[in-house]
C-alpha cells in the first residue's frame, strides 16, 4: 500500500511502489490497459505442408494441412467473429526453371479471398513472404483454411516444406 500526504492529510492509495494498481473486487474494463484494445485480441491459425509439389508448365493446387496433420479442405472453424488481418509463410525451393509464382491463399468457407501473399521460387531454404495490406471479416462458425498455388510456364519448379501462419483478430 502507498500513503500519501495532500493537504495535511495522509491518504491510502491502492497502488504498489512500481505503479500497479490493487484491485479489491471484479474489474470492468471498457477501452484500453497500457494502450492495449482488449476487444481486439489476436490469434495465429497454423498450416503446413511437408512434401514436394511439381509444376512443369502447369498450375498445381494443394491445400494446406492444418497444425495436427489433418489434410482437408476445411481447416480450421471460427468460434467467434473477427477478420483475417495477414498470412505469411516459409519454404524450400528444390528446383526452379522458367517463369514462376508461388501463392498461398486464405479460403473462407471454400472460396478464395484477397489476403494472399506471393513469392516468385528461387532455388533455396527460407524463402517466403507475408502479406498484410488486405483484410476478410468472418463470422463464428465459417471455417477458414489455406491454398498452395504453384504456378509454371517454361521449364519446371519444385517446392516444399511450408510453414504457414494466418493472422486473425477477434472483436473490435
Amino acid at each position: 500500500r502507498l500513503y500519501k500526504k495532500i493537504r495535511g492529510m495522509v491518504w491510502w492509495l491502492p497502488f504498489t511502489r512500481d505503479g500497479n494498481y490493487i484491485f479489491e473486487g471484479n474489474v470492468k474494463v471498457g477501452g484500453k490497459i497500457n494502450g492495449i484494445d482488449i476487444n481486439e485480441q489476436r490469434a495465429h491459425l497454423l498450416f503446413g505442408y511437408n512434401a514436394q509439389i511439381n509444376a512443369f508448365e502447369e498450375t498445381i493446387t494443394e491445400y494446406a494441412k492444418t497444425v495436427d496433420g489433418l489434410g482437408n479442405e476445411y481447416g480450421y472453424r471460427i468460434m467467434r467473429a473477427g477478420r483475417v488481418t495477414g498470412i505469411s509463410y516459409t519454404y524450400t525451393c528444390n528446383s526452379t526453371a522458367g517463369q514462376s509464382e508461388l501463392n498461398a491463399i486464405v479460403l473462407k468457407n471454400g472460396v478464395a479471398t484477397d489476403v494472399v501473399v506471393s513469392d516468385t521460387p528461387t532455388a533455396g531454404a527460407g524463402k517466403g513472404g507475408y502479406c498484410l495490406s488486405n483484410t476478410v471479416t468472418f463470422v463464428a462458425g465459417d471455417l477458414l483454411s489455406v491454398e498452395i498455388e504453384l504456378y509454371n510456364k517454361y521449364g519446371g519448379v519444385t517446392v516444399s516444406e511450408f510453414a504457414i501462419m494466418v493472422e486473425i483478430q477477434y472483436g473490435g
